[in-house]
Protein backbone atom coordinates (compact mmCIF):
# COMPACT_ATOMS: atom_id res chain seq x y z
CA UNK A 1 0.00 0.00 0.00
CA UNK A 2 1.38 3.42 -0.65
CA UNK A 3 0.65 6.69 0.57
CA UNK A 4 1.45 10.35 -0.96
CA UNK A 5 1.50 13.12 1.23
CA UNK A 6 1.66 16.48 -0.33
CA UNK A 7 1.93 19.81 0.82
CA UNK A 8 0.09 22.22 -1.23
CA UNK A 9 3.02 25.09 -1.40
CA UNK A 10 5.89 24.70 -3.39
CA UNK A 11 8.62 27.35 -2.57
CA UNK A 12 11.81 29.37 -4.92
CA UNK A 13 14.78 30.60 -4.02
CA UNK A 14 17.66 33.14 -5.35
CA UNK A 15 20.91 33.34 -4.61
CA UNK A 16 21.19 35.96 -1.97
CA UNK A 17 23.31 38.15 -4.61
CA UNK A 18 21.78 41.56 -4.62
CA UNK A 19 17.64 40.50 -3.69
CA UNK A 20 16.49 37.51 -2.05
CA UNK A 21 12.74 35.94 -3.75
CA UNK A 22 11.12 33.23 -2.01
CA UNK A 23 8.23 32.56 -4.13
CA UNK A 24 5.07 30.00 -2.81
CA UNK A 25 2.73 28.72 -5.12
CA UNK A 26 -0.57 28.73 -3.90
CA UNK A 27 -3.28 26.04 -5.21
CA UNK A 28 -6.52 26.78 -7.10
CA UNK A 29 -8.07 23.41 -6.47
CA UNK A 30 -7.94 24.22 -2.52
CA UNK A 31 -8.25 27.91 -1.43
CA UNK A 32 -8.16 27.30 2.19
CA UNK A 33 -4.75 27.37 1.92
CA UNK A 34 -4.60 31.15 0.91
CA UNK A 35 -6.50 31.78 4.12
CA UNK A 36 -3.95 30.11 6.07
CA UNK A 37 -0.81 31.12 3.78
CA UNK A 38 1.43 33.24 6.19
CA UNK A 39 2.05 36.56 3.81
CA UNK A 40 5.50 37.45 5.61
CA UNK A 41 7.25 34.02 4.40
CA UNK A 42 6.95 35.05 0.85
CA UNK A 43 7.93 37.89 -1.66
CA UNK A 44 5.65 36.04 -4.41
CA UNK A 45 2.71 33.79 -4.46
CA UNK A 46 1.75 32.35 -7.55
CA UNK A 47 -1.78 31.22 -8.14
CA UNK A 48 -1.55 27.90 -9.81
CA UNK A 49 -3.02 27.38 -12.23
CA UNK A 50 -5.11 29.37 -14.79
CA UNK A 51 -6.15 26.99 -18.11
CA UNK A 52 -4.81 27.99 -20.94
CA UNK A 53 -7.27 27.48 -24.22
CA UNK A 54 -6.61 27.47 -27.98
CA UNK A 55 -8.19 30.86 -28.87
CA UNK A 56 -5.71 32.47 -26.36
CA UNK A 57 -8.42 32.48 -23.62
CA UNK A 58 -7.95 32.13 -20.05
CA UNK A 59 -10.28 30.02 -18.03
CA UNK A 60 -9.27 30.96 -13.99
CA UNK A 61 -11.39 30.51 -10.79
CA UNK A 62 -12.81 33.42 -8.77
CA UNK A 63 -9.47 34.88 -7.35
CA UNK A 64 -11.20 36.92 -4.05
CA UNK A 65 -9.68 34.25 -1.87
CA UNK A 66 -5.73 34.80 -3.26
CA UNK A 67 -6.34 38.71 -3.00
CA UNK A 68 -5.12 38.59 0.86
CA UNK A 69 -1.81 37.30 -0.04
CA UNK A 70 -0.63 40.50 -1.87
CA UNK A 71 0.65 43.09 0.16
CA UNK A 72 2.66 45.90 0.49
CA UNK A 73 5.91 42.99 0.89
CA UNK A 74 4.15 40.74 -1.38
CA UNK A 75 3.16 40.17 -5.17
CA UNK A 76 0.43 38.68 -6.34
CA UNK A 77 1.27 36.40 -9.96
CA UNK A 78 -1.49 34.13 -11.70
CA UNK A 79 0.48 30.79 -13.16
CA UNK A 80 -1.05 29.75 -16.56
CA UNK A 81 -0.53 26.41 -17.63
CA UNK A 82 0.93 23.53 -15.59
CA UNK A 83 1.67 19.91 -15.51
CA UNK A 84 -2.34 19.31 -16.82
CA UNK A 85 -3.11 17.46 -20.28
CA UNK A 86 -5.37 20.25 -21.26
CA UNK A 87 -2.80 23.12 -21.24
CA UNK A 88 0.06 21.24 -23.06
CA UNK A 89 -2.37 20.31 -25.92
CA UNK A 90 -3.25 24.59 -26.20
CA UNK A 91 -0.66 26.03 -25.21
CA UNK A 92 0.99 25.08 -29.17
CA UNK A 93 -2.04 26.24 -30.77
CA UNK A 94 -2.02 29.50 -28.98
CA UNK A 95 1.34 30.10 -29.32
CA UNK A 96 0.62 30.27 -33.21
CA UNK A 97 -2.32 31.66 -33.61
CA UNK A 98 -3.32 33.94 -30.82
CA UNK A 99 -0.13 35.26 -29.04
CA UNK A 100 -1.39 39.01 -29.33
CA UNK A 101 -5.04 37.63 -27.85
CA UNK A 102 -3.40 35.96 -24.97
CA UNK A 103 -0.79 38.60 -23.94
CA UNK A 104 -4.08 41.04 -24.02
CA UNK A 105 -6.03 38.56 -22.25
CA UNK A 106 -2.76 38.36 -19.75
CA UNK A 107 -3.25 41.91 -19.37
CA UNK A 108 -6.75 42.38 -18.71
CA UNK A 109 -6.72 39.70 -15.47
CA UNK A 110 -3.73 41.60 -14.26
CA UNK A 111 -5.93 44.93 -14.22
CA UNK A 112 -9.21 43.56 -13.36
CA UNK A 113 -8.01 41.03 -10.71
CA UNK A 114 -5.26 44.20 -9.66
CA UNK A 115 -2.31 41.23 -10.46
CA UNK A 116 1.31 41.73 -10.47
CA UNK A 117 1.90 39.98 -13.56
CA UNK A 118 2.01 36.44 -14.36
CA UNK A 119 3.99 33.07 -14.58
CA UNK A 120 3.98 30.96 -17.83
CA UNK A 121 4.02 27.14 -17.15
CA UNK A 122 3.85 25.56 -20.87
CA UNK A 123 4.83 21.68 -19.76
CA UNK A 124 6.71 21.82 -22.58
CA UNK A 125 7.46 23.20 -26.08
CA UNK A 126 7.65 20.23 -28.07
CA UNK A 127 10.86 18.60 -29.41
CA UNK A 128 9.22 16.85 -32.13
CA UNK A 129 7.28 19.91 -32.98
CA UNK A 130 10.76 22.95 -33.31
CA UNK A 131 7.58 25.61 -34.04
CA UNK A 132 7.27 25.47 -30.31
CA UNK A 133 10.63 26.58 -29.26
CA UNK A 134 10.26 29.67 -31.79
CA UNK A 135 6.76 30.62 -30.82
CA UNK A 136 7.50 29.80 -27.12
CA UNK A 137 9.93 33.48 -27.44
CA UNK A 138 7.49 35.17 -29.45
CA UNK A 139 4.93 34.34 -26.79
CA UNK A 140 6.94 35.50 -24.08
CA UNK A 141 7.68 38.77 -26.28
CA UNK A 142 3.78 39.41 -26.78
CA UNK A 143 3.65 39.40 -23.40
CA UNK A 144 6.39 41.57 -22.91
CA UNK A 145 5.56 44.14 -24.93
CA UNK A 146 2.14 44.23 -23.55
CA UNK A 147 3.30 44.34 -19.97
CA UNK A 148 6.08 46.61 -20.75
CA UNK A 149 7.94 46.99 -17.60
CA UNK A 150 5.14 47.60 -15.43
CA UNK A 151 4.21 43.85 -14.99
CA UNK A 152 6.50 40.74 -13.65
CA UNK A 153 6.74 37.92 -16.29
CA UNK A 154 7.92 34.66 -15.18
CA UNK A 155 8.43 31.42 -17.02
CA UNK A 156 8.83 27.61 -15.09
CA UNK A 157 11.26 25.72 -17.06
CA UNK A 158 12.71 22.14 -17.01
CA UNK A 159 16.37 21.56 -15.90
CA UNK A 160 17.33 18.52 -17.64
CA UNK A 161 19.69 18.97 -20.35
CA UNK A 162 17.64 17.01 -22.82
CA UNK A 163 14.66 19.18 -22.47
CA UNK A 164 16.71 22.89 -22.45
CA UNK A 165 17.82 22.29 -25.73
CA UNK A 166 15.41 21.36 -27.49
CA UNK A 167 12.66 23.33 -25.97
CA UNK A 168 13.80 26.85 -24.81
CA UNK A 169 15.57 29.41 -26.36
CA UNK A 170 17.64 30.90 -23.37
CA UNK A 171 18.96 33.54 -24.97
CA UNK A 172 15.89 35.08 -26.36
CA UNK A 173 14.26 34.48 -23.40
CA UNK A 174 16.26 36.11 -20.87
CA UNK A 175 15.70 39.33 -22.15
CA UNK A 176 12.10 39.19 -22.05
CA UNK A 177 11.65 37.71 -18.52
CA UNK A 178 12.12 38.44 -14.81
CA UNK A 179 12.46 35.24 -13.48
CA UNK A 180 12.97 31.89 -14.77
CA UNK A 181 11.46 29.33 -12.53
CA UNK A 182 13.70 26.00 -12.28
CA UNK A 183 11.61 22.99 -11.90
CA UNK A 184 14.23 20.96 -9.72
CA UNK A 185 11.73 18.41 -8.42
CA UNK A 186 10.04 15.21 -9.52
CA UNK A 187 13.05 13.35 -10.13
CA UNK A 188 11.80 10.69 -8.06
CA UNK A 189 8.51 8.99 -8.05
CA UNK A 190 6.94 5.94 -8.19
CA UNK A 191 6.02 6.74 -12.05
CA UNK A 192 6.79 4.04 -14.52
CA UNK A 193 9.68 6.01 -15.67
CA UNK A 194 11.44 5.63 -12.63
CA UNK A 195 13.82 3.12 -12.55
CA UNK A 196 15.47 3.96 -9.30
CA UNK A 197 12.65 4.15 -7.24
CA UNK A 198 12.42 0.06 -6.49
CA UNK A 199 16.03 0.26 -5.82
CA UNK A 200 16.55 3.27 -3.23
CA UNK A 201 15.03 5.86 -1.54
CA UNK A 202 16.19 9.28 -2.95
CA UNK A 203 14.59 12.92 -2.57
CA UNK A 204 12.37 14.21 -5.16
CA UNK A 205 14.53 17.12 -5.67
CA UNK A 206 18.31 17.68 -7.26
CA UNK A 207 20.61 17.27 -4.50
CA UNK A 208 24.10 18.09 -6.24
CA UNK A 209 26.40 16.43 -3.65
CA UNK A 210 26.57 13.13 -3.66
CA UNK A 211 24.11 13.22 -7.27
CA UNK A 212 24.58 10.03 -9.67
CA UNK A 213 25.32 10.73 -12.80
CA UNK A 214 23.65 12.98 -14.82
CA UNK A 215 21.05 13.35 -12.22
CA UNK A 216 19.31 16.80 -11.30
CA UNK A 217 21.74 18.60 -9.40
CA UNK A 218 24.38 18.16 -11.92
CA UNK A 219 21.87 19.25 -14.57
CA UNK A 220 20.92 22.04 -12.91
CA UNK A 221 24.14 23.36 -12.33
CA UNK A 222 25.55 23.02 -15.61
CA UNK A 223 22.59 23.79 -17.88
CA UNK A 224 21.71 27.21 -16.26
CA UNK A 225 22.90 29.00 -13.33
CA UNK A 226 26.39 28.53 -14.99
CA UNK A 227 25.95 27.89 -18.95
CA UNK A 228 23.08 30.43 -19.61
CA UNK A 229 21.23 32.58 -16.51
CA UNK A 230 22.05 35.64 -14.39
CA UNK A 231 21.77 34.64 -11.44
CA UNK A 232 19.41 37.22 -10.14
CA UNK A 233 17.31 35.89 -12.39
CA UNK A 234 17.22 32.12 -11.51
CA UNK A 235 14.60 30.77 -8.74
CA UNK A 236 15.03 27.19 -7.87
CA UNK A 237 12.09 25.32 -7.54
CA UNK A 238 11.98 23.07 -4.20
CA UNK A 239 9.09 20.88 -2.76
CA UNK A 240 8.80 21.26 0.89
CA UNK A 241 6.37 18.21 0.81
CA UNK A 242 7.13 14.31 0.92
CA UNK A 243 6.46 10.82 -0.36
CA UNK A 244 6.01 8.07 1.82
CA UNK A 245 5.79 4.19 1.09
CA UNK A 246 4.63 1.42 3.01
CA UNK A 247 5.31 -1.85 2.59
CA UNK A 248 3.44 -4.48 4.34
Amino acid sequence: MKLIIALSVLLAFVPDIQAKEVVCYIPTWDPKVAGVADTSLCTQFLISFGIPLPDGSIRYPDLTPFKRLRTPNSKLLLAIGGADWESAQNFPQLAANHRGGFAQNCLNIIRNEGLDGVDIDWEYPRENYPQDKTNFVLLMQELRNKFGSNYILSTAVATGPWRVEKSYDLAALTPLVNYFNLMAYDYHSDASWDQDWSQASAPHYGVYFNAPVNGPGDTVEKSFTVKHLMFQQVNLILEFHFMAEFIN
